[in-house]
C-alpha cells in the first residue's frame, strides 16, 4: 500500500511506475502487473495517455502507440522534474 502521499500524489506514483515499466517489461508480466493490476486499473481513467500507452503497446497497434508516446513526452516527460532531463 503506497502511504508517502506528503512525497508525491498517488496517481503520479502509479504514472511513474507505468511509465518505467511499459517498455521494459516483458508482454506477459506487462499485462499481469500493469493492464490487470487493481492499483494501476483504480488510476487509468484519470489518466487517459498512459491507458492508451499500455493498450496500443499491448494489442500491437504500433502507428498509434508512437503518437501516444510522443504526447506522453510533451505532457508527462518534459515537465517532469524527475523525468525531465537535468542540466
Amino acid at each position: 500500500m503506497f502511504t508517502a502521499t506528503e512525497l508525491i500524489s498517488y496517481n503520479d506514483f502509479v504514472a511513474l511506475a507505468v511509465i518505467s515499466n511499459t517498455l521494459i517489461l516483458p508482454r506477459v508480466d506487462l499485462k499481469k502487473k500493469l493492464i490487470a493490476s487493481p492499483e494501476v486499473i483504480s488510476v487509468l481513467p484519470e489518466l487517459p495517455v498512459l491507458e492508451d500507452l499500455l493498450r496500443n503497446l499491448y494489442d500491437c497497434h504500433y502507428a498509434k502507440f508512437f503518437v501516444v508516446l510522443a504526447t506522453l513526452e510533451q505532457t508527462y516527460l518534459l515537465p517532469s522534474r524527475l523525468l525531465s532531463p537535468h542540466t
